[in-house]
């Protein structure tokens, strides 16, 4: 679960970066992928550490935990934030490089099959 985390958030930012690439001419949505990046890295780096090191004793996160022992780990609710901000992450990333792929001069049968692979991708 904390390697996942780690690897979602650093696809994530890789992605924006990417996209970034091809976007040199609108200085406004270059500052939006780069904001998007800080906060992707930065949510990437509070959740790994509420995972790793939000169970008492910290060794529980690993499944670590003796006969008798009660560990306290993070509940439900802190699951299901960082569940919700990995969604709204992901929307983002999808939405962002729409505007790029409508604007390709190409027929409109392969505009509408490389929108479908990124709408597939998201799945």
């Amino acid at each position: 679960m904390i390697l996942m985390q780690v690897g979602l958030g650093l696809t994530k930012a890789s992605l924006m970066l990417t996209i970034e690439r091809f976007v040199r001419s609108s200085l406004a949505y270059i500052y939006l992928i780069h904001t998007m990046v800080i906060t992707i890295l930065i949510f990437t780096l509070v959740s790994t550490l509420i995972l790793a090191m939000g169970c008492h004793p910290i060794r529980a996160a690993w499944g670590d935990v003796g006969p008798g022992e009660h560990p306290k780990c993070p509940g439900l609710k802190a699951y299901l934030a960082i569940m919700f901000v990995h969604m709204a992450t992901d929307f983002i990333t999808l939405v962002l490089p729409m505007p790029l792929l409508f604007r390709l001069k190409l027929p409109i049968i392969q505009r509408a099959f490389l929108i479908f692979c990124f709408t597939l991708g998201s799945m």
